[in-house]
Parts: structure tokens; C-alpha cells; sequence
């Protein structure tokens, strides 16, 4: 908006005190020299008349001055509707311009005055344009403000507010013009009053003594008169620079247009243009400035270039109003709008609308194309339909023959065989493992298109099931060679619903092709996070990060597509059938999630996806059901009719031993494996009833290794497979539940749960059962379930609760716990007989010895992994035995393993020395008391 200047200098008025000197000057000069004093009194006359015109021309130019504020006000109006102000601002500045400019056409108006004083002194044709354009602008005004009842369009208001400029413009050309010539006139009269002032001060001196009092009136009178002729100079050189503003704030608005803007005259000269329009038409075939004639203009964009149309009225002189669109020859698309002046030539907008021409042409193209997308999705979707329908009862078709014949080869591999057949059913066996794969992977993605995949909403921990997804694959990374992470959020819940199983397979899929792109040496990182959390939900972000070989960018786009692959020779080098992705992005957004892709070919890829899944603190517990007593599993054993086939996965000698001693009277054969990669060959070659699975192991842990049990199928699939683990929480339960694991015992092992659970095993072998059930979820489980569960502190079920101190640990003012628990010592002596304590506890003391030397070597090094599982095992021996102290720094150790510090890991391991110390005295004191 334009400031309004308020003049500085006041018109000069002359009063009756300040003529008074001169006329008894006068009188005086009549009386003394008559000849003399009446030729100088006609000079000051003459002075007289002279500052009485230049006052007279000082009024004329405050009207002019205060008119020109009035304009000036307007073109600050103007400016804004030019701008694009808001309709509520454009309305209040319209109608304030409006009101302005109607009270210029009142009679006495400052309009009116300034016509009426400037008769004679400006040409005639000024005055009526100045009343004219004034006229034009009021009836501009009232077309802007119909546009409140009635919207213009954008050619009607830019027609407007374009003859706004214009008329303004031509108002304040006229208003220069009066305010130049009385500027001259102004200035010529004040020479001829300095002039005058120069002689009358000689001729002064002349008169003698009867003038002296004349020549001192006169000389006051001349200097005040001066001093008067110097403000009014003043002013009229601040008019002059406020003018000078105002010029440049007219030249900021005309460049702030986005649009171009010309103004030509009557003669077709350009007279003002904006940057905007010179950038448009411009360039090294044509130079644009003020003053230049059109048919310059017009030469200069043909020999340009710019004019393609034989039709084009750019090089056209206008003799009406007109707008229309010109395509030019450097392809931009112009919208030409001019508007012919009153008072000749035309005004000229230009707007560049390539952008919106483009817009609107694929705007059509689109919609072509959206119709001939919608026959296409509707056809695609017969097809798919018709596709998932003959893959459904292809792959149901293919799949039963297919495991008819892995349980074929399954049971011939635990036949005798010479090496050569051995290793030939194994290539069978294997392929048909491979093709099972396949068709599971068709099954799932028939299913997924169908819409038939049935989602589970339980209870899971999501670091449980992210720390669950890198134990799986850790074998296979360090067989390649390859550096696998897991980093989680301190803000992920601990417990949410959905389905764990689904989000699993997602992980393991983009995890295992992660490690599978991936190169020796190269690193995987596996990441939780959550993006957002409210009263009930959150959302969950996983990503997996890989340094492999990435994706080329033409690739990324139908990465996800069925039957895809990044590269033609990836099947043929890694194999696969290419439905993974897009098994894994049907499964997300089912869940209502969304997942994605981030690569650079020869740099690394990341895959993530997200789901927005509930909140609980409620997690689902299997259990066992039915306390069994001894006689009634000895008899449950006998109706068998031959021994019960165990598989007992332990890596402590310890808790191996406990548990042959708990079951060495009962008709029970055992075989041991010490990890899980040692049980899936055991399971080929013995056909158990029963494993018992530990969970923390070095190498493959148990979770890995129930997974690829059931993964074989067959009788696999529902051979009962019981957890063994000192962690007995509801996040540990549910992990073996998705692992696979029928149900879940708590260390350290009590002979009656262990003898229930086998007893249920027994029923399934006789009466051809699925194994071990779990028990209804909320209903009321046995002891046996209890005690898996939720085993509470005290003699009865040992210290299983030592495990809850890597949840709850307390600040160190915490009492130490004692270094041995004889009730737990007692109860297992108690169920394993004085022979097998004594052999169990010299087995336990020796196992520590050794293992604490172990984590003493691994507490300066990297191995972090490793120092959790020996530091596990320890702990779960430790507890079986009763020896708190010992499992309680274990326990820390375990616990700190992923984040321990050398410093810390060196600490933790001497206070384990320590406590072995006095454990291996209490252990010597204990066989000592059982020798005597």
C-alpha cells in the first residue's frame, strides 16, 4: 500500500502587519524623493503582484499535490487487486477507491477546485481528460464491485483492473504535466522576483536619508519574502521526491504482475512494459525497451521466431478488443488479452499458461486412459479369478501325491541304506521339499488373491518375534559370511494383537533375500520401530537393510509384481519363483499395511513395511492340563508296549543329566542333541515321540530348529515338541507358540510337570493324537500350565523368577541373594536320587569351571551373541541346582549382553569368579555331607 505525504510547506499569506512598514515606507518616500519613491514603489508592486501569483500557484499545486494522493491511494488499490489479495480485502480496498473517487466528482470537490484555478494556466483538452478518466475509473470501480453479486472471470478481471492502470496511469500523466508547468512558472516568477530584489537594494541606497526607513520596511519585507520563497522551494522539492516514490512503487507493482504487461500509444510506440513481458518476447533476436515502435516489434519476433502461426495476430496492430491463445515457437502456450485505450493505443496482458494447457491436455489423456484401465482392471480381475481358482485346486492336487511321497522317502531314510541310495532318497527328498515350497508359495498367493487368507488376531511380543526372525537366520548368515543385526525402539509396545505368524513369514522372506543378495562380508540389519502410538494403537515400522548388490531403478517399480524378479539371471543364480515380494506386499496391505522399497543398483536395498495393530498387556498362555502320578504314567508307559522315544535338545551337560536321572526309572529311551542343528538330523534318523527342545543355544536355537521340524511336515507337523527355558514369561511363551512348540516348561525342570507332559505324549503315540494340546485361552489351566506360565518365588518351583530380574531389576542397595537355596538342592536330590545329585552336581561344577573361564576370555571381545548364550546356559544349570548367587550374576551378564561394554563385561565376569568360588565350595561341602 502507498503512504499518503502530507505537504511541508504552508501557502503564504500576507496580513496587514506585515504591509504596514511598506506603506509608511511609501509615505515617507511621496513626502521626501515624489519622482524616486513612486518609480520603486511601482517596482514593489510589481514584486507585490509577482508573490501573490507564486502564492496563487503554491494553492494550485497543494490541489494538485492532494490529488495526486487521492490517485495515489487508488493505484495502491490498484496494485493489491493485481496482487491476488483475499475477496474480503479486495472488497474493503474497492470500496474505499470507490468512495474516493466519487467524492472527486462533487461539485467544490478538490477535483473541481483545481479545474476551476488551472482555467488558462493548463490546456483545456488536460482539464476535460482529467474529469474523463476520473469518470472512467469510478464506473471500473462499480463493474469490480458487481463482482461480489455476480463472479467475473479471469479475462473480466484482469480487463478491469488492466483499465484501472491504464486510466490511473493517464490521470497521473496529466497531473505531471500540470504540476511541470506551474513548476516553470513558478520558477520563472521567482527569478523575477529575486531579480526585482537585486535592483531594489541599489536604488535604495540612492534615495538617500529621507529612505532610510522605506530601505529597512522594504529589506524586512524582502528577506521574509525570501525566506517564504525558500520553503515553498523546499516543498516543491519534497513533492517533487514523494512523487519520485510513488513513481517507484507504481514501477514495483508493474514488476511484481505475473503476468507481461505493454502499453502502447497512439502512434504504436511502446511506452511502458513490465520484465515479465520482456522475458516472454525478449532475446538475442529482439531487444524490448520503452519507446520502441510495434512494427519493430513485430520484425523482431518474426525474425525470432517466435510467430509459427500464419494466423497469429501478435505482429497485428489492434483495432478492437481481443483475446485469444498463442502458441509460440519455443512451445510455450501465451494467453493475449488487449484492451484498446480511450485515448488511442491498447494495453496488452500476457500470460504464460503452458503448464495449465499441459494440465489439461493429460487431464483428457488421463481420462481416456482411466476408461481403457477400468475395462482392462475388470478383465484382470476375471483372470485373477479364474488364475486362483485353477491354482487352488492345482496346487490341493499336486500337494497330496507330493507328501504321500516325502513321507515315502522320509520313512526309507530311516531304513538301512548303502551310501549311494542314502544320498540319492536325499536329492529326492530334498527336491521335494523345494517343490512343496513352491506350491505352499502359489497356494498363498491364490489365497491372497481370493481374499480367502484367514488373519489371526493373538497376543505376540514384536521384539520377541524381530529377535525371533535373526536367531532363525543367523546359521545361514554366518555360513555366508554375512553380518546380521537387530535394532529395536525403546518406544515399541511390549505386547500388541495380530497376526505373528504372517508378519513372520514377511520377515523371513525379505530378511532370507537380503542374506541371499547379499555378499561375504557384507551386513543385514533388521530394525523395529514405531512411528505412532495412541490410547489403543500403534504403529509398527520394520525394515530390513541390506549391503547386497541392489535394484535397478526401471526395476523397483514391478519389484512386487507376480513372478518377478529384479534381474533375468537372478533364477538361475539364486533361484526362487519370483512370488515371494508379492506374497509379502498382498499380506501387508491385507493387514492393512503398507510396504516399500529403497535401492541404489551395486549400493544395498531396504525393505519396509508398516501396520497399524492394537495395544494389550493380556498375552495368550498354552499350557498343560492334568496332574499325572508316577504309577499312572509306569502303567501309561506299559500299554504302549515299548519305550517312549525321547529327543532331549540341551546343550548343558547339567540339566541333561537332570533330566536322564528324572526319567532313568521309567521305560523311556533318550537321545541327547547338544543344538539345534544337531536335532534336525536327529529327528531323520530317530523316530521320537517327543523332544524336548531347549530354547537359548549356541549355534541353531530351539525356536530355529522347531521351525524347520514342522517345516518338513508329515509327522512332523504334529510331533509334540515341549520348550525348555529359565525365561518364563508371557513374551517367551508366545514366541515358542509361534515357533511351533505344543507347550512349555519352565527351568529349573520339576520331575512332575516333566512326567505330565510326557504323559500326555503317551496318549497322543497311543491314540494316534496331534500331540500335546494347548490349554483355552482364559479358562482355567492345570498346575502344570501354572507353572509354565507364571512359576511363582519359593521352594515349590526353585527360582524360576530369576529370570524377571532382567525386567525389574532393582538399583544395587538390593540385598544379595545367598549363594545357595537348600530347598531347591533337597527337591531335586529328592527327584533324581542321592547317586544322580552327586553326579549332576560334580557334572554342574565342572561345566561352570570351564564355561567361566569361557566368558572371562569373551568379555574383551566383539563376541556379545555368544557371551548371552554361555552366560544363559550358566544361569539355567545354576537354577537347577539351587545356586541363586551364581544365577543371579549370570543373569545381569545375559541380560547386558547386547549392549555390555568391555569394562562392564570384564566386571560382571570377575563377580562370577567370585561366586563360582563360593559355589564350588558349597558344592565340595555337599559332596562331602553325601559321601559321609
Amino acid at each position: 500500500m502507498m503512504h499518503r505525504t502530507e505537504p511541508s510547506a504552508t501557502p503564504i499569506r500576507t496580513s496587514a502587519r506585515e504591509i504596514g512598514p511598506f506603506a509608511v515606507a511609501i509615505l515617507l518616500m511621496l513626502a521626501a524623493i515624489v519622482v524616486p519613491a513612486a518609480w520603486h514603489a511601482h517596482q514593489i508592486a510589481d514584486g507585490r503582484a509577482l508573490v501573490a501569483t507564486i502564492e496563487t500557484d503554491v494553492k494550485r499545486h497543494d490541489l494538485i499535490r492532494r490529488l495526486d494522493d487521492d490517485y495515489s491511494r487508488v493505484f495502491g488499490t490498484v496494485a493489491g487487486l493485481a496482487a491476488g489479495v483475499d475477496p474480503a480485502e479486495r472488497t474493503e480496498l474497492s470500496e474505499e477507491a470507490q468512495a474516493v473517487m466519487r467524492g472527486l466528482l462533487e461539485v467544490d470537490s478538490p477535483l473541481d477546485r483545481l479545474i476551476s484555478v488551472t482555467a488558462g494556466v493548463v490546456p483545456a483538452a488536460d482539464q476535460i481528460a482529467l474529469w474523463t478518466l476520473t469518470r472512467d475509473i469510478v464506473d471500473a470501480f462499480d463493474h469490480i464491485a458487481a463482482w461480489r453479486r455476480t463472479p467475473a472471470t479471469d479475462e473480466e478481471r484482469s480487463f478491469h483492473v488492466l483499465a484501472l492502470y491504464r486510466d490511473v496511469a493517464a490521470v497521473r500523466a496529466i497531473l505531471d504535466r500540470m504540476d511541470d508547468r506551474l513548476d516553470a512558472q513558478i520558477l520563472s516568477r521567482l527569478g523575477s522576483s529575486l531579480a526585482l530584489v537585486e535592483t531594489a537594494v541599489p536604488t535604495l541606497w540612492l534615495i538617500g536619508v529621507a529612505g532610510a526607513f522605506v530601505a529597512v520596511a522594504i529589506l524586512v519585507f524582502m528577506s521574509r519574502a525570501i525566506r517564504r520563497l525558500r520553503r515553498v522551494r523546499a516543498a516543491l522539492e519534497a513533492n517533487r521526491a514523494a512523487l519520485a516514490g510513488q513513481n517507484r512503487m507504481f514501477k514495483d507493482a508493474l514488476e511484481s504482475m505475473s503476468q507481461g504487461l505493454s502499453m502502447c500509444d497512439e502512434a504504436g510506440r511502446l511506452i511502458v512494459c513490465n520484465t515479465r513481458f520482456v522475458e516472454m518476447y525478449g532475446g538475442p533476436g529482439l531487444t524490448i525497451e520503452p519507446g520502441m515502435p510495434f512494427e519493430d516489434f513485430a520484425r523482431g519476433l518474426r525474425r525470432s521466431g517466435l510467430i509459427v502461426d500464419p494466423a497469429s495476430r501478435l505482429d497485428v496492430i489492434p483495432e478492437e478488443n481481443q483475446s485469444w491463445i498463442e502458441t509460440l515457437g519455443n512451445g510455450r502456450v501465451v494467453a493475449v488479452s488487449r484492451r484498446m485505450r480511450p485515448s488511442g493505443g491498447w494495453v496488452g496482458t500476457h500470460e504464460d499458461i503452458t503448464e495449465l494447457a499441459r494440465a489439461q491436455r493429460q487431464r483428457a489423456e488421463a481420462e481416456a486412459e482411466s476408461v481403457k484401465a477400468r475395462e482392462q482392471e475388470r478383465a484382470a480381475e476375471a483372470a485373477c479369478r479364474a488364475k486362483s481358482g485353477f491354482f487352488a485346486v492345482m496346487s490341493h492336487e499336486i500337494r497330496t501325491p507330493l507328501n504321500g511321497l516325502l513321507g515315502l522317502a522320509a520313512t526309507l531314510l530311516e531304513t538301512s541304506l548303502d551310501t549311494d541310495q542314502r544320498k540319492t532318497l536325499e536329492a529326492i527328498n530334498q527336491s521335494g521339499e523345494s517343490l512343496l515350497a513352491i506350491l505352499n508359495d502359489i497356494l498363498d498367493l491364490s489365497k491372497l488373491e481370493a481374499g480367502r487368507v484367514q488373519f489371526e488376531s493373538v497376543a505376540f511380543s514384536p521384539r520377541e518375534l524381530a529377535d525371533d526372525v535373526v536367531g532363525m537366520l543367523g546359521p545361514q548368515a554366518r555360513a555366508r559370511g554375512v553380518s546380521l543385526f537387530l535394532s529395536v525402539g525403546g518406544e515399541v509396545p511390549a505386547l500388541m494383537r495380530g497376526d505373528p505368524g504372517r508378519i513372520r513369514q514377511v520377515l523371513l522372506n525379505l530378511a532370507g533375500n537380503a542374506l541371499k543378495f547379499t555378499a561375504a562380508g557384507g551386513e543385514v540389519e533388521l530394525s523395529l520401530g514405531c512411528a505412532g502410538r495412541d490410547a489403543t494403537t500403534a504403529r509398527l515400522e520394520w525394515a530390513v537393510r541390506d549391503t547386497g548388490i541392489g535394484i535397478a531403478p526401471e526395476r523397483i517399480g514391478t519389484l512386487f509384481s507376480d513372478y518377478v524378479q529384479a534381474d533375468s539371471s537372478i533364477n538361475r543364480r539364486f533361484g526362487g519363483t519370483g512370488l515371494g515380494l508379492a506374497i509379502c506386499k498382498r499380506l501387508v496391505e491385507q493387514m492393512g499395511g503398507e510396504i516399500g522399497v529403497r535401492s541404489a543398483l551395486g549400493r544395498g536395498s531396504t525393505f519396509a513395511f508398516s501396520l497399524t495393530l492394537p495395544v494389550t498387556d493380556t498375552a495368550h498362555r498354552p499350557g498343560l492340563v492334568g496332574p499325572v502320578s508316577h504309577a499312572a504314567f509306569t502303567a501309561a508307559l506299559g500299554r504302549l508296549g515299548r519305550p517312549l522315544r525321547v529327543l532331549l535338545v540341551e546343550d548343558n551337560a547339567t540339566n541333561q543329566l537332570v533330566v536322564t536321572r528324572m526319567l532313568k526309572s521309567f521305560d523311556i529311551a533318550i537321545r541327547i542333541a547338544e543344538d539345534g542343528l544337531q536335532a534336525l538330523a536327529a529327528v531323520t534318523d530317530y523316530p521320537c515321540d517327543l523332544i524336548l527342545m531347549d530354547v537359548r543355544m549356541p549355534g541353531m536355537d530351539g525356536l530355529e530348529a522347531t521351525r524347520r521340524i514342522r517345516a518338513r511336515g508329515g509327522r512332523w507337523a504334529t510331533l509334540p515338541i515341549v520348550a525348555l527355558t529359565a525365561n518364563a514369561f508371557p513374551d517367551d511363551v508366545q514366541a515358542c507358540r509361534e515357533a511351533g512348540m505344543t507347550s512349555f516348561m519352565a527351568k529349573p525342570v520339576r520331575k512332575g510337570i516333566l512326567i505330565e507332559t510326557l504323559a500326555q505324549a503317551v496318549q497322543a503315540v497311543a491314540y494316534g493324537g496331534a500331540g500335546v494340546e494347548d490349554a483355552p485361552e482364559g479358562g482355567a489351566a492345570g498346575p502344570a500350565a501354572e507353572g509354565a506360565a507364571c512359576h511363582p518365588a519359593g521352594p515349590a518351583h526353585g527360582r524360576a523368577d530369576a529370570a524377571d530380574g532382567s525386567r525389574r531389576r532393582r538399583s544395587g542397595d538390593a540385598p544379595a541373594p545367598p549363594v545357595h537355596d537348600a530347598t531347591v538342592a533337597a527337591m531335586l536330590r529328592a527327584e533324581i536320587g542321592n547317586d544322580g545329585f552327586a553326579a549332576t552336581l560334580a557334572c554342574f561344577l565342572e561345566e561352570t569351571r570351564r564355561r567361566v573361564e569361557v566368558l572371562r576370555a569373551l568379555a574383551g571381545t566383539p563376541e556379545r551373541r555368544m557371551l548371552g548364550v554361555e552366560a544363559h546356559t550358566l544361569k539355567g544349570a545354576a537354577t537347577a541346582l539351587g545356586f541363586r548367587r551364581l544365577a543371579e550374576i549370570a543373569l545381569a551378564l545375559e541380560t547386558e549382553a547386547a549392549a555390555i561394554t568391555p569394562a562392564r563385561a570384564r566386571e560382571l565376569t570377575a563377580t562370577l569368579d567370585r561366586a563360582f568360588a563360593e559355589a564350588d565350595a558349597v558344592g565340595r561341602k555337599l559332596n562331602a555331607e553325601h559321601a559321609a
